[in-house]
């Protein structure tokens, strides 16, 4: 399974070698399984696991008609660091807090993507919108596949999906962010995460500076990502 991703593997390295990312590489303490493998720290747990029910199913998929409706959802930011003041301390919660326990579907144009993250996952930026000023923005993650091994052929299958729809994109165009240009459409279906362990819409903060989202809510695990027509509204 993993040998499958060899294509998302040489497109990361071709980032990191044309100077647009940094070379991956394990966060500190965390021993290297393979560059396809997550190997970072905080929540890790939450990270590569899709939100069950409590008899082990896969959670239902709420449909949402757009992102902007997804994102009304959805507590604050700051509604959510009320909760605890432990968000950026250690390891952070091993366990889903109530509002991040949903799974949900949503159309969207890819953006940007950083393919080289230290922890292997994949940050793609979504937008409501294709073009236009006022546009919402989200981070949705395609992680590493997990270190235990659990729904590896899930993980695995969007690490491949999201190497096809990059098959098609202009690679000499390249920042710290792959700008996709034109945007591309697709649904995008997950588990909610509020990664408190870093800010929204600073310069050092996800996204390129031409697309940054204003929340740390995410889709983390990405559970599918797939091609679409362009969205009607």
């Amino acid at each position: 399974m993993r040998s499958s991703l060899k294509a998302l593997v040489m497109l990361a390295g071709c980032l990191a070698a044309l100077g647009g990312g940094p070379a991956w590489g394990c966060s500190a303490s965390v021993d290297d399984l393979g560059p396809e493998v997550y190997c970072g720290k905080y929540r890790g747990g939450v990270k590569t696991t899709f939100y069950k029910t409590p008899d082990g199913r896969l959670g239902t998929m709420f449909q949402y008609p757009s992102l902007a409706d997804l994102l009304d959802s959805i507590p604050t930011d700051d509604d959510m660091r009320q909760l605890t003041r432990n968000w950026r301390r250690g390891e952070g919660s091993p366990t889903r807090f109530p509002d991040e326990q949903m799974n949900v579907e949503v159309p969207v144009y890819l953006v940007a993507v950083s393919l080289g993250e230290d922890d292997h996952d994949l940050h793609v930026i979504v937008s409501d919108s294709a073009r236009g000023r006022n546009r919402d923005f989200m981070n949705v993650e395609v992680s590493g596949l997990p270190r235990n091994r659990v729904d590896e052929g899930l993980f695995a299958r969007a690490r491949t999906q999201i190497s096809g729809i990059l098959s098609s994109v202009d690679m000499t165009r390249m920042g710290s962010y792959l700008r996709i240009d034109p945007p591309l459409p697709v649904l995008v279906q997950g588990s909610l995460f509020f990664d408190g362990d870093h800010e929204a819409g600073c310069s050092h903060c996800p996204g390129p500076n031409w697309a940054k989202p204003q929340t740390v809510w995410e889709i983390h695990p990405v559970y599918s990502i797939t091609a679409q027509r362009p969205i009607a509204r």
